[in-house]
Formats: C-alpha cells, structure tokens, sequence
C-alpha cells in the first residue's frame, strides 16, 4: 500500500566528469527539481529510489549508461577504499598519502532511477562519501 506524501521541491546542482577512455571530457551541471512519489514493493520486489526519499544535503549526480563518473574527494590518508552502488561492491582503491582519492565508477545497463553509491574504508567499512547517482531513462526512439 502507498502512503501519501508532502510535495516538497528541492533544487540540486550536480557536476559530474564523465570519463571516456581514460581522458576527462567536459564536466557537465545539471538541476534536478523533484517531487516526491508514492512506491509500493508488490511481492516483495525492490523499491525505486525518489530523489525526495534521499537525506537532505545528499548530492546528486546525473549518471548515464555505458559511461564512467570519476568520484573524488578525502578520505584518512592510505587508506583502502570501496565503491558500493545500491549496496553492491563495484570497485575500489586507495587514498594517497595526503589522503586525497580518485574512484571511477561504470556504469553498466542499470535501470532508469537513483540509485545510491557510497565509498567506504575497508577495514571496518566506515563511510567515507554517500551520494546519488540519477540514471535517466533512455530516450524514446521517433518511428517516422
């Protein structure tokens, strides 16, 4: 049964470097205005993510099929790194001395939707970054 929600708007200005062959192209910024949705689970099944149901502050990225998104930031200095999406681990690394970190997450054929993603240490799983990752659907094809 769905329950019925407020209709907040929320505004967020992702950035994300898609990376094609290993060279960073051209950084794009988008702004994503939601609002909220009611989901079920019918039997049991797996619950579509609404931007409204992320934690406030939660940054939000525009993520396509088929492409790289390279993730950076801090973390404790030489620390062992992994990549979860939707709780799956996906790949990892590790920080540098300084503690500074560069992850790059694929993205295969995942469903249209948001989708979380995390970095966490390894040794104790300790979270280091939370973030969204918006798959937007595929567009239509125009038959003539």
């Amino acid at each position: 049964m769905n329950e019925p929600t407020a209709t907040p708007t929320r505004t967020n200005t992702p950035t994300a470097t898609p990376v094609n062959n290993g060279n960073p192209t051209a950084a794009s910024t988008s702004t994503l205005t939601s609002t909220p949705t009611a989901t079920g689970t019918p039997n049991g099944g797996v619950a579509t993510i609404t931007p409204t149901s992320l934690p406030d502050g939660i940054e939000i990225l525009t993520c396509f099929a088929q492409s790289t998104v390279e993730l950076t930031g801090e973390a404790e200095p030489n620390t062992a790194l992994l990549l979860y999406f939707n709780s799956r681990p996906v790949g990892g690394g590790f920080s540098r001395a300084d503690g500074r970190y560069k992850l790059n997450l694929k993205i295969g054929d995942e469903r249209p939707g948001t989708h979380i993603v995390e970095i966490r240490e390894r040794d104790g799983r300790d979270l280091v970054r939370r973030l969204a990752c918006d798959i937007p659907a595929p567009p239509t094809p125009i038959v003539p």
